[in-house]
């Protein structure tokens, strides 16, 4: 199966680029960009079932991302500011490959997060499971 590839341009497509819960689907990679809306701070959950893959590539925006049930791959890119909640029974792969990305991470699952060594600007909030690796 080739890769699912997704560009949202509005609330309605990011949902359902978000959104796994069959299982069996083709791998899926979602190319994450600032839209405009109407709704002052959307809220976009992810949902992926057992052996599905789903990776997020947020290149722009300020996406309130949570994490409600599945594994995810997060790659934080935005200079705008990034955020994922996790919650319990989920886990997130996340990478920041820049040290001045700033991410706001609400961890309630298990968090794997791979980020360059150095001062970065990455928040951690509540007591879930967290590995670090560094990426340099």
């Amino acid at each position: 199966m080739s890769d699912d590839v997704r560009t949202p341009t509005n609330v309605n497509d990011a949902r359902a680029a978000l959104s796994m819960k069959r299982s069996g689907l083709a791998p899926r990679i979602v190319q994450w960009r600032h839209f405009d809306t109407r709704e002052t701070n959307p809220a976009f959950p992810i949902n992926v079932a057992a052996g599905n893959n789903l990776t997020i590539h947020v290149h722009s925006g300020l996406p309130s991302l949570i994490l409600e049930t599945g594994t995810v791959t997060v790659i934080f890119e935005s200079r705008w500011g990034n955020g994922l909640t996790i919650q319990p029974g989920a886990s997130a792969r996340v990478v920041v490959p820049s040290l001045d990305t700033k991410v706001t991470l609400r961890n309630e699952g298990d968090l794997s997060l791979e980020v360059p060594s150095g001062k970065n600007r990455i928040l951690i909030l509540r007591d879930g499971a967290v590995q670090v690796t560094t990426t340099d």
